[in-house]
């Protein structure tokens, strides 16, 4: 009787615990393909404004075996170039580790202006695509996100500040959806 009780509260703790970890993961199902998917969206920094400041939209897609990470940002300046394969974002962990990873498709920024008071603020938006490996995830998951560096060449961008709930939650995904991978 004693195992039972012992396997019962082990299982209700991993389940806990995985559920937690997949707490900003929302899966379902397409009602016509059958494919499952699975989604997290999550942004980093704060809106751009005179004081520089930047924000990133992260939204994971995982289906078919596949992971993507699609991020939408925003930079100061007119960016009149497309952002190619040769785009690369290093991703700098607490433990030490970085990760460099490279743009996987090519896209075609906005460049927006914006009137306030006696300033006219420009900025381009733009997405970076990268297909995340479980390797990937499970080195992304490993220890939570310090901070990121978008390297677009011939163009700066100011990376967003990285807070410990938005270190915790990136992390988190990643584990999340490397233990949904093969």
């Amino acid at each position: 009787m004693n195992k039972i009780i012992t396997i019962l509260i082990l299982s209700m703790f991993s389940t806990f615990s995985y559920s937690q970890n997949c707490k900003e993961v929302k899966t379902k199902e397409d009602p016509f393909t059958k494919n499952v998917q699975s989604k997290a969206k999550l942004t980093v920094g704060k809106k751009i404004s005179i004081g520089r400041s930047t924000s990133w939209e992260f939204e994971f897609i995982q289906e078919n075996g596949e992971t993507v990470l699609k991020i939408h940002a925003a930079a100061l300046g007119e960016l009149n170039n497309s952002i190619g394969t040769e785009t690369s974002i290093y991703f700098l962990l607490e433990s030490g580790e970085v990760i460099q990873l490279f743009n996987t498709e090519t896209s075609i920024p906005v460049s927006h202006a914006v009137a306030s008071q006696m300033a006219v603020n420009v900025f381009s938006t733009f997405f970076i695509i990268l297909k995340l490996s479980k390797e990937d995830l499970n080195l992304l998951g490993s220890s939570p996100l310090s901070d990121m560096r978008l390297d677009i060449p011939n163009f700066e961008v100011l990376s967003p500040k990285v807070n410990n709930k938005t270190a915790k939650s990136f992390s988190d995904i990643s584990n999340c959806l490397a233990s949904k991978m093969e």
